[in-house]
Parts: structure tokens; C-alpha cells; sequence
């Protein structure tokens, strides 16, 4: 059974996850969800770069691959990657690694636009400087199209100008990208005289799994954004702000809010008419997003030293091994406290 880069990315998901989370949390993190928990996860099990590369995966696609990697021995039946999957992802990552520039979580929600905005407008300049003012967009949106259209009106350059600025970044950070990942973004794009190719096209072409060409394209794509931000002038107007990710989600931020004017747990909940349990969830999220969070709101010194030395001991992440080693004498809402606190004091804030 030949297993697809999706597989692999999944089996790496369950390596960061150690056991300690369902498939249903892999299909959270490739697809993007902006809840609490997962933006806990991601920070946790240090796989933001994952976070939301394929928007549209589906529930039962993610299920069929942990069934692919149960079948193959490389998943045991408590969701730990195996010896044998071990050695199949680490030759994967000599073969195909992880693109070092992937940045889903800071780029994910803001990546489509971006790429709308860049082949419309290589499509729509490609096609004036060749003389035709009339032509079919390949990929058809109306803010976008209406975008280009301002965009290249406000503009005091020439359209030779304008060419040649965007192919002068383009082609200079191109370059710097392996050969495969230049050519398959390269050839994503429409010009006058060639239509962009499909992702499939690209893979039967390069002969390569469609679900690592997709990565990346994605690559070069957050590398784009990433560098266009400081250092590519002409690239860096496609942003309408600076594409910083969204760290906290609406619900959250509303209870920090409140919580800043020094309403405790269980008024927030009461005046949002909301669970305390979702309201500890917005806290821990908080936490784990704000260095300044204060902590001793909730544990004092002491009992946070005494949760981070069992969990230290256990060496995990799960809850439920901590609060038993603890004897159930904190809630899993101060252990989940004492997670991110231990997080800041290591100086780890990716």
C-alpha cells in the first residue's frame, strides 16, 4: 500500500501529539480551526507550521489515512507512533522533508487572498504589456478582480515598470527556493501565453505525490509573503495590513476584556451566559498567548512549582496522568495553568 504525503504529515502530527490526541485534533490542525484547543495544541506540540494548509480536507480523509498508517504497523492502537513508523517518517524527511519557510499559522488565513491578488495580477500585466485588454482572469473572484483593477490605477508606474518590479522579486526570491518547489510555483501561474496548471498536472508531470506539491507551492508561497513584508517593496503592496495571525479567537478576546477589568471566572461566565469550563478554556488561551498573563490569579507560587515538577517527572503532556500523580488536588484547568506557565519560563514563545 503506497501511502500519499498527506500520510506522512499525519503520522508527523501524531509524533508531536505523543499519544495524547485523537485524529479528530490532526483534522482540526491541517484544516485550520481557530478554537481554543487547538491553538493550545499548537503551541504545546510545536506544530504551527501545519496549521491550516488544506482548508477544505474532510473529517474521513484524515480517518483513512490513521487507518493507512494502522495497517502498516506505523500507528499503535493508542495513537503512538511506532519504531517502524519512526524509521519510515525520518526516510520520508531525507526525501521529501518539510519545507523549512512553511508557516501556516501566521499565514493560513490570509495565503488565498495573497495568492488571488499575485496571479491575477501576473495574469492581468502579463496580458497589457502584450497588448490585450481583454482576456478571460483564470481564477475569477470579484474582490480580487476589483482590487487589480484599483491597484493598477492608483499605481504612478508604468505597466513596463510594473513588470519588470514584479518580476525582479519574483525571480530573485525564486531562485533562492529548491529548483522542484520554484518550477511548481512558477508554473501555478497564468500569463498570456500559458494557463497556470492544476496541482494533479503538476504532480503526474514532476511525478511526484499531488499532496507534496501542494506543500510546496505552499512554501514558496508563505516565503513570498514572509519576505515581501520587509524586503520585497512592489510584493509587499498585495498585503492590506501586515498578515500577523489572528492570536487570540473573538470569544476569547472578549473575555480578556472583561477579565482586564478584574472580573473573576465566574462573573465572566455569568454575565456572557457561558460555561465556567469555556471560560478557563479562554484563559488558558490567554495564557499561553500573553507573557504578562498573571498566573497567580489562579495558583499561587507554590502549588505552580509543585504541578511543574510532576510534569517534569511524568515528562507529558497529558492531563489526566499529571492530576493523578497530583492526586486529583488541582483541577485540570490549574494544570493546564501550570502548561503554560512552564512553556514561559523555558523562553518559549513559538
Amino acid at each position: 500500500m503506497k501511502l500519499s504525503y498527506l500520510d506522512v504529515l499525519v503520522l508527523y502530527s501524531m509524533k508531536q501529539f505523543q499519544g495524547e490526541r485523537s485524529a479528530a485534533a490532526v483534522y482540526h490542525l491541517l484544516k485550520g480551526k481557530r478554537s481554543s484547543q487547538t491553538i493550545q495544541d499548537l503551541q504545546l506540540f510545536k506544530i504551527g507550521a501545519l496549521f491550516g494548509l488544506f482548508p477544505n480536507i474532510k473529517k474521513d480523509q484524515i480517518e483513512a489515512s490513521k487507518e493507512r498508517l494502522s495497517a502498516q504497523g506505523f500507528l499503535t492502537a493508542n495513537l503512538h507512533v511506532s519504531d517502524a513508523g519512526l524509521s519510515f517518517l525520518e526516510k520520508e524527511w531525507q526525501e521529501h522533508p518539510l519545507p523549512s519557510q512553511l508557516n501556516g499559522w501566521k499565514y493560513s488565513a490570509h495565503s488565498r487572498q495573497y495568492w488571488m491578488k499575485l496571479s491575477l495580477l501576473v495574469q492581468t500585466i502579463s496580458n497589457l504589456i502584450g497588448g490585450s485588454t481583454r482576456f478571460l482572469p483564470l481564477l475569477y473572484n470579484d474582490e480580487e478582480l476589483l482590487w487589480v483593477k484599483k491597484f493598477l490605477l492608483k499605481q504612478g508606474s508604468s505597466r513596463q515598470e510594473m513588470a519588470h518590479a514584479l518580476y525582479h522579486e519574483l525571480s530573485g526570491l525564486l531562485t533562492g527556493q529548491a529548483p522542484l518547489a520554484a518550477a511548481v510555483f512558477t508554473y501555478r501561474l497564468t500569463s498570456k501565453d500559458r494557463i497556470g496548471l492544476t496541482f494533479q498536472q503538476l504532480a503526474d508531470h514532476y511525478k511526484q505525490d499531488e499532496w507534496y506539491i501542494r506543500v510546496l507551492f505552499l512554501n514558496v508561497l508563505h516565503a513570498i509573503m514572509e519576505r515581501s513584508l520587509g524586503e520585497l517593496p512592489f510584493l509587499a503592496l498585495l498585503h492590506e495590513r501586515k498578515p500577523a495571525a489572528k492570536t487570540l479567537t473573538a470569544s476569547t478576546e472578549r473575555s480578556f476584556r472583561m477579565m482586564a477589568e478584574g472580573k473573576t471566572i465566574a462573573e465572566i461566565a455569568a454575565a456572557r451566559r457561558l460555561k465556567e469550563s469555556t471560560i478557563e478554556d479562554h484563559m488558558v488561551e490567554i495564557a499561553l498567548n500573553d507573557p504578562d498573563f498573571n498566573f497567580s490569579r489562579f495558583l499561587h507560587r507554590e502549588e505552580m512549582d509543585e504541578i511543574n515538577a510532576v510534569i517534569s517527572q511524568l515528562d507529558t503532556k497529558q492531563l489526566k496522568k499529571v492530576k493523578e500523580k497530583l492526586e486529583h488536588a488541582y483541577s485540570y484547568f490549574q494544570i493546564r495553568l501550570a502548561f503554560a506557565e512552564m512553556r514561559w519560563r523555558k523562553g518559549d514563545d513559538s
